[in-house]
């Protein structure tokens, strides 16, 4: 769970007091919003709270009241304390979607306006806050049309810009829409030197879902579309460990960990195509009866270039980096990379999330560009493996954990540990976490 915002104490002041000569944008609207927000919408939408503004501070002066003491309005003008503290946030906020985000519905500015009109508040006070709303209100029509598109748009616009509300809806609709969900996608990457090679590492995947509830009735319900695939069969890829399957053999293509994985009433097929898997899960009961728990693991043995090599098209690849997919709607996601500290550069560690909706994410820095999310991610690096947290979300992440290190042979405490975890991620979509690689010893 993501630690919550801090509020002001219930009593507290608001020691930023706007005056009307503040109406135009703040250095920190200029900086802090990207080029794209620098058109007409921005540009109204701060002219227009610049009036609203001005207007709560006329209104103010006119009961003799201090706007930045939101709790003394609300025992004088018998409001709804979390009103009068929306208005006086509005006051204070620096970025104009911040602002704007604030700002009650017509029906608590009307309930605002009322109480200071029974406070005395004149004619020209009133008239005035009401045109300045008005002036808002046009605004949004013509750019959105609602106030409904704009709460959508919002969630991107803010200060903060991690699209919190549109993720939770997401969930929900999609979860509806394709008739599943599941508590948490999870993906452990171990990244070890290789024994046979100085210019490339092995890796090691498990990749999950826990806790998948379909939610009608259906035959086939694919849950993950590759896992450590090679198409050209240049490198080795095996499952992880030995599973519960008895003396059976594990056939190449079966990489599912038995041992923690759990499917009442249901059976799970594998299918390989020009390298690329596609997992399913068929049958099964709706509801909470029916939940899945699955998790794969793989071994890829000269997998990772830890210095710049020519890729297959005979590029010199500068960067080094794992991409993991979210293409089901969940309630959490867990990523954790543990990189052997001598292959990982730490000073060019960068993570990003981005939009998957025409195309999978690439390598390539341009489309990259183009498809990146407004999401903090919030990126926890822990520097000895073995004394980060358990990850609750995981189902038995530690013994899991143990599994996949002894399978790849190096130790947790050897590694460094990259964690991006988030609530209702975006879906499609990706994580890029990624570092610039050395150059080749001659």
């Amino acid at each position: 769970m993501p630690p919550k915002k801090s509020r002001p104490a219930p009593n507290a002041t608001l020691h930023r007091l706007r005056t009307p000569s503040e109406l135009a944008p703040s250095l920190h609207d200029r900086a802090a919003s990207p080029p794209a927000l620098q058109n007409s919408f921005h540009a109204e939408c701060t002219a227009a709270i610049g009036l609203i503004r001005s207007a709560i501070h006329n209104l103010s002066a006119a009961v003799h009241a201090d706007p930045l003491r939101p709790q003394e309005i609300s025992r004088r003008l018998r409001l709804n304390k979390n009103l009068t503290w929306k208005f006086a946030r509005v006051l204070v906020a620096e970025n104009t979607m911040d602002a704007v985000a604030m700002l009650p519905g017509p029906e608590g500015i009307e309930i605002f306006l009322r109480a200071f009109e029974s406070a005395g508040a004149g004619a020209v006070e009133l008239t005035a806050a009401r045109h300045a709303v008005a002036v808002f209100d046009d605004i949004v029509a013509r750019h959105f049309g609602a106030r409904t598109e704009l709460e959508l748009a919002l969630d991107g616009l803010r200060s903060d810009q991690n699209l919190e509300n549109s993720r939770r809806l997401t969930f929900r609709g999609l979860s509806g829409t394709v008739g599943m969900h599941a508590h948490a996608r999870f993906t452990i990457q171990i990244v070890a030197p290789a024994t046979t090679s100085q210019e490339y590492a092995d890796v090691a995947l498990v990749a999950g879902l826990s806790r998948i509830r379909c939610l009608r009735p259906r035959e086939s319900l694919p849950v993950f579309r590759t896992i450590a695939s090679d198409p050209d069969g240049a490198r080795t890829v095996e499952p992880l460990f030995q599973t519960a399957s008895g003396a059976e053999p594990i056939a190449p293509n079966d990489f599912l960990l038995r041992d923690f994985s759990s499917h009442p009433y249901a059976s799970v097929e594998a299918t390989a195509q020009k390298g690329q898997m596609t997992v399913s899960v068929t049958g099964g009961s709706i509801g909470k009866i029916g939940e899945s728990t699955l998790a794969f693991g793989s071994i890829a043995r000269r997998f990772f270039a830890r210095v710049q090599v020519l890729d297959a098209q005979g590029v010199l690849d500068r960067v080094g980096g794992f991409s993991t997919a979210i293409s089901l709607p969940v309630e959490h996601f867990a990523n954790d990379l543990y990189v052997h500290r001598s292959i990982l550069a730490l000073e060019s560690l960068r993570t990003s999330i981005h939009s998957t909706l025409s195309q999978p994410l690439t390598s390539d820095e341009t489309q990259h560009r183009k498809t990146v999310l407004p999401i903090d991610l919030k990126t926890e690096v822990h520097h000895d493996g073995s004394a980060a947290p358990t990850l609750e979300c995981v189902p038995r992440h530690q013994e899991l954990l143990s599994r996949a290190f002894a399978a790849i042979g190096i130790s947790p405490a050897d590694c460094v540990l990259v964690r991006v975890v988030m609530q209702y991620p975006p879906v499609p979509s990706s994580l890029w976490v990624a570092w610039d690689l050395p150059p080749a010893k001659p």
